[in-house]
């Protein structure tokens, strides 16, 4: 992966090339790293990039939602997800 320098990413599950769990993995693992959100439309798709280091959830159905969210992220008082039952990483 190229190195460029970014705030924030969001990632879909399923990509042309690949999953973006296999992205988030990688870039989680950076030190400083962005801040990362899932946003797939598939719930499964959310809770594998949230066990793969995601920060947060938007889901594409509730995607009018993303503004708050990132502002949630980027205070540190992120929700649960609307659609499932997952424990976000802190």
């Amino acid at each position: 992966m190229q190195e460029n320098s970014f705030d924030l990413l969001l990632v879909d599950y399923d990509l042309d090339d690949g999953k973006g769990a296999e992205i988030v993995a990688e870039i989680a693992r950076k030190n400083p790293r962005p801040k990362i959100i899932a946003a797939s439309s598939r719930d499964d798709g959310n809770e594998y990039l949230l066990e793969a280091g995601a920060d947060a959830v938007c889901c594409k159905m509730d995607f009018d939602q993303i503004g708050s969210i990132i502002e949630e992220v980027f205070s540190g008082s992120v929700r649960p997800p609307p659609h499932s039952p997952i424990t976000l990483n802190q």
